[in-house]
């Protein structure tokens, strides 16, 4: 029983090699991401909050940056929602103290009809 406990350690530390792991406080919630979505993640912009009524999307973002044209926003079709991002550019030159940042899109300039469902991915940091 002991050496097949050991194989499936194995197994699974060799399926999961090159993946993090990341869980919350009460560890109800785990995520399993490679590195690179790992990487890819880590330049979402903390969000303070995130509103979006079916017309226009409000997004206040916790940055050393000044503008808002330091930032990209992403959006991926979902099957019942769009799945949104905000990113920090990498050419981005943001310095400075800490601040929050108010950002806002109308649903046609992302190409949204009126009413449709987005879900954020950005971290909310309070």
């Amino acid at each position: 029983m002991r050496a097949l406990a050991v194989t499936v350690l194995g197994v699974a530390s060799l399926a999961l090699s090159g993946c993090v792991i990341l869980a919350n406080d009460e560890s109800e919630t785990t995520r399993i991401m490679t590195i690179e979505q790992a990487k890819a993640a880590s330049d979402y912009a903390p969000l303070r909050s995130f509103t979006a009524d079916g017309r226009q999307v409000q997004a206040k973002i916790w940055t050393t940056c000044a503008s808002s044209s330091d930032f990209d926003v992403a959006l991926v079709d979902q099957t019942h929602s769009h799945s949104l991002t905000i990113r920090q550019r990498a050419e981005a030159q943001c310095q400075g103290e800490g601040r929050e940042l108010s950002l806002s899109w109308n649903y046609d300039v992302l190409g949204l009809s009126a009413g449709e469902r987005i879900v954020v991915k950005n971290q909310i940091v309070l």
